[in-house]
């Protein structure tokens, strides 16, 4: 009987689409714990190197050109900022590089230095200024679009 079993067709040792089975199966084997290695990297944080929601984050330099194209700034004014940038780069670094944090935690502190960092450029800025800088804020934050705040998807008012 067991002449009959080495001899069938079947039989993994003597039948090449079994021998190439085998292989796939070896091989598939061998790259799984690859992609396992793969899956617990950490992901990308969104919108590219900079995270972010909107896209890779503006350098100063670059938030610095942007406003003084939009506001408008004088040379004295794009002093100040780029001290108020300069000032705060390196704790927004460093908070960014703590990994103790929670992501709340995190995202909480950087909130308080946006919203130090905006009320500081805020007092730089001429009324006028002041109303274009809120203006591109809530551009970027989507405020003013459907479904954003105070956009058509917006719930009613209290009264």
């Amino acid at each position: 009987m067991s002449e009959k079993i080495a001899t069938l067709p079947f039989y993994a040792g003597s039948h090449p689409c079994m021998k190439k089975s085998f292989l796939v199966l070896a091989l598939a084997l061998a790259i799984s714990p690859l992609a396992s290695f793969a899956q617990d990297a950490p992901p990308a944080a969104p919108g590219g190197p900079g995270g972010g929601r909107g896209g890779p984050r503006m350098t100063p330099e670059e938030r610095l050109k942007t406003m003084k194209e939009t506001l408008g700034l004088t040379d004295d004014q794009v002093a100040k900022i780029k001290a108020i940038f300069e000032e705060n780069a390196p704790k927004m670094k460093a908070l960014r590089d703590d990994t103790a944090l929670s992501q709340e935690d995190r995202r909480a502190k950087f909130t308080e230095l946006r919203t130090a960092e905006t009320a500081a450029i805020t007092a730089v800025l001429t009324p006028d200024q002041q109303a274009k800088f809120k203006a591109e804020q809530e551009k970027r934050r989507g405020g003013g679009r459907p479904g954003g705040p105070g956009g058509a998807g917006a719930p009613p008012a209290a009264k």
